[in-house]
């Protein structure tokens, strides 16, 4: 029998809410090596690991195995286990041509020893990406959206802004308005952000925290989100 191994990966929100748990995708990827007449040698894991990018140690692994052709087939439960990157599911499919090993995807009927298999790998992971893209974009639009109509997005209060008593809306502070205004006005002076640093302390403008010494990144930091405004 030909050798295979599986790779499985939850995250810690998938693995509550969306029932892609390690012992379900194990089970699947046992049921396909058995039909398909591969010894499943491992099953190889990364709990609680994001798919953004191949820095996990179980894949890291199942690489290795490839690189140095100790099975012939890698069995995952589906495509996105393996990556939510069009370029890093590439290098995992790169990686497992180059030796001659397959790479079989359970829920897509993927596996790429036929043409057919691996024109629709491609396609896939294509639709994957723009999916998650398109929900990076909408996500940016909600944020822009909410500061136009000056609503906190999360983190701390920028310079210039109080926020309101609703707890979610932003205030203009008058004072801080004014030290903006000074950090403009001396900026297109060409003055150095050093030089804007001790004029500001000079007076007596203190930062978001309160404290009198500005450093040149914060003064930088303010008047590079005023000129995006």
């Amino acid at each position: 029998m030909k050798e295979a191994i599986g790779y499985i990966r939850v995250s810690t929100t998938e693995q509550a809410t969306q029932g892609l748990s390690l012992d379900n995708q194990a089970a699947k990827i046992r049921l396909q090596a058995e039909l398909a007449d591969y010894h499943l040698a491992e099953i190889i894991e990364d709990p609680g690991y994001s798919a953004k990018d191949l820095k996990r140690p179980g894949i890291k692994k199942v690489l290795s195995m490839v690189k140095s052709r100790d099975v012939e087939a890698v069995i995952i439960y589906r495509l996105d286990r393996l990556s939510r990157s069009v370029r890093d599911l590439d290098r995992v499919v790169r990686a497992c041509n180059k030796v001659g090993i397959a790479l079989i995807s359970v829920k897509e009927n993927i596996d790429t020893e036929t043409a057919g298999g691996r024109m629709v790998l491609n396609i896939l992971g294509c639709i994957s990406q723009w999916e998650r893209e398109a929900i990076g974009e909408r996500t940016a639009e909600a944020l822009q959206r909410k500061r136009e109509q000056g609503e906190k997005t999360g983190g701390t209060v920028p310079y210039g802004y109080d926020l309101a008593p609703d707890g979610v809306h932003l205030v203009e502070n008058p004072k801080e308005q004014k030290a903006i205004a000074l950090m403009a006005d001396l900026r297109a002076q060409d003055h150095t952000y050093q030089a804007i640093a001790d004029e500001l302390k000079a007076r007596s403008y203190t930062t978001k925290s309160g404290r009198d010494t500005w450093s040149v990144k914060v003064v930088s930091a303010i008047i590079r989100r005023k000129k995006a405004a």
